[in-house]
């Protein structure tokens, strides 16, 4: 008797919209409780320009901040700036679904927050205090548009 009444209250479903049989069969198995059959893998196809993008994103490796230490604070910019523009071109590998290593997002952010750190120490060293250092980053935002 259970079984009739899904099968009615399927049928009343699927005859409002127009679904193809395709679909009405996988939603039929979610309705009862199965699980879906597993959908076919997807073939990435590599542009021509892909292979030289991947090559910098190869040489990611987790970093350490004793690694920035011994950086002018021009080069540590300069690699803020670098890092950010790997993370918006992943950013957009991922929203155009190119192939990308989603643990690239987590190296990179963590060299940017490293970098600013080692930034900051230096500020704090120097005698900087916080809200002088929010207006020194605010600046240099708003002189380079990848920041």
């Amino acid at each position: 008797r259970a079984s009739r009444t899904r099968r009615r209250r399927r049928a009343s479903m699927f005859a409002a919209t127009s679904l193809s049989s395709a679909t009405r069969a996988t939603c039929a198995i979610k309705v009862s409780g199965r699980s879906a059959p597993k959908r076919a893998a997807t073939v990435v196809v590599r542009a021509e320009g892909d292979a030289a993008a991947e090559d910098e994103y190869t040489a990611l490796k987790p970093t350490k901040v004793k690694d920035f230490k011994d950086l002018s604070n021009e080069a540590l910019l300069e690699e803020v700036t670098k890092s950010k523009k790997m993370l918006f071109q992943l950013r957009m590998r991922q929203s155009t679904r190119k192939e990308f290593k989603p643990h690239h997002f987590g190296i990179l952010k963590t060299k940017v927050a490293q970098l600013y750190t080692v930034k900051r120490e230096r500020e704090v060293a120097e005698g900087v205090n916080k809200r002088d250092s929010r207006e020194l980053k605010f600046k240099e935002r708003t002189a380079n548009i990848y920041l």
